[in-house]
């Protein structure tokens, strides 16, 4: 319950499914831009000045059906999101910043951040993907918008360390910006263009074209094959005798000429029933399901393999979450599966000497459901379930802080206390790291 608090502390006031719409005095400016608009919620409320809330409000013609998945709600081509000043004390006095409309057919919305000079909105296509980053900067004296500036959102992908201080590489699909702590301690600060060349050079991009132009992207650290144990003698690779369709990786030893293979042990039926019986529920049975869990995120600890297990989630595809290791000495697969991680794959895994903290995904069709951080103890075998809406790409430690690089920022664990980061802009174009 502690984290559910602090997660909801740290939150912008959203307004819930249910709360009756209590702005009314902005209904007017939505219905003179379209008067078949007759929906209405309020999505953010940020205290602009000592006089002045800066509101965030959506204007449908339908009940729109949010399923505040991550913190989003739904924005379609016939809403409207309205920007409004409105007095504390006097909330019939609105002022209108401006309206948007969102120009997709069907298209999420999520407040990333908002202050008194500013609101930042992240939109996603149809398919869950992050499309752009909007940004509103407004001026509560003038109750007026200044400007607004559009840019492709970044994730941060990879976690790089370079003398002991961990380079969060982050991502456009257009270009690679390289972000580090600053000296201060107290947040974090983007690298110059020769800064970051040699954190750059070495890591694996995708390049790929389509009539938009080239794109690129940096994939989530993962690299294969993965060495490891006395000579290097076992190797983490793709099987590339793989059944079609399957994404198997396996452990392979080579000694004495020959090649010794360690295949990832595959829940059963009765297994897969009894850890998720809501996957039942929904259908899945034992003659159509495909159980197809692989190693994921791995990392050489002592002389030990850590690893999460990640498997697709859906089309009959499925499998149990867990997480563990290969024991070197044994040639043994050692496989933990609390509860609070059946449901999820693993997308990030850091070991240490109390703790296992792993991300947790669910890979479903089109895209990928963020569940979270768990944080695993090995002296008691229990584990804590961290709420975040943001998938998580990478984990690293940094003197008192755990690092995590997510699919909208970076997120910051201090002892209980949870901030986040995101790249934004400035009025003037130039982009810097910034607490939500």
């Amino acid at each position: 319950m502690l984290w559910l608090a602090l997660a909801a502390a740290g939150a912008l006031a959203v307004q819930s499914a249910d709360a009756p719409f209590r702005d009314t005095a902005v209904i007017p400016s939505f219905r003179q831009a379209d008067p078949a608009l007759r929906v209405f919620k309020t999505l953010s409320r940020t205290r602009a000045d000592d006089s002045l809330d800066l509101l965030l409000v959506r204007g449908s013609p339908r009940d729109s059906g949010d399923q505040f998945l991550s913190g989003r709600f739904a924005w379609g081509r016939d809403e409207l999101l309205g920007l409004f000043f409105q007095d504390r004390s006097r909330p019939e006095r609105v002022y209108l910043i401006c309206l948007q409309h969102s120009g997709l057919s069907y298209r999420e919305v999520k407040v990333l951040r908002a202050s008194s000079s500013e609101l930042t909105l992240a939109l996603y296509t149809e398919r869950g993907h992050p499309d752009l980053t909007m940004q509103f900067f407004v001026n509560s004296r003038a109750k007026a918008l200044v400007k607004r500036v559009d840019y492709r959102p970044f994730s941060f992908l990879r976690i790089v360390g370079q003398s002991g201080v961990p380079q969060l590489v982050a991502g456009d699909t257009k270009q690679f910006l390289v972000v580090q702590p600053d000296a201060a301690g107290r947040g974090f600060e983007i690298r110059s263009t020769a800064g970051a060349k040699p954190v750059l050079e070495g890591l694996p991009v995708d390049t790929w074209t389509d009539s938009q132009g080239e794109f690129r992207r940096l994939w989530p650290e993962r690299q294969l094959p993965l060495r490891f144990g006395p000579e290097g003698r076992f190797t983490l690779a793709e099987d590339q005798n793989k059944p079609w369709g399957r994404q198997r990786n396996t452990i392979r030893e080579q000694a004495g000429g020959e090649t010794r293979p360690f295949t990832l042990p595959q829940s059963a039926w009765e297994e897969f029933a009894a850890a998720r019986p809501g996957r039942v529920s929904d259908g899945y049975r034992k003659e159509t399901a495909e159980i197809a869990e692989e190693i994921g995120p791995a990392r050489v600890y002592g002389e030990r393999l850590w690893f999460g297990k990640t498997f697709y989630d859906a089309e009959g595809t499925t499998g149990v979450g867990g997480f563990g290791y290969f024991d070197i000495s044994s040639r043994k697969f050692v496989l933990f599966s609390p509860p609070e991680i059946r449901d999820w794959s693993v997308s990030a895994l850091l070991v240490e000497p109390d703790a296992v903290w792993l991300g947790l995904m669910r890979r479903g069709e089109y895209t990928a459901y963020p569940g979270g951080l768990l944080k695993w103890n090995p002296a008691t075998g229990t584990a804590q379930r961290i709420p975040l809406e943001a998938g998580i790409n990478a984990i690293a430690r940094h003197g008192d802080q755990l690092l995590l690089a997510t699919e909208e920022g970076i997120s910051v664990l201090t002892g209980n206390s949870l901030e986040h980061y995101l790249i934004g802009q400035t009025a003037q174009g130039r982009y810097e790291v910034v607490k939500r």
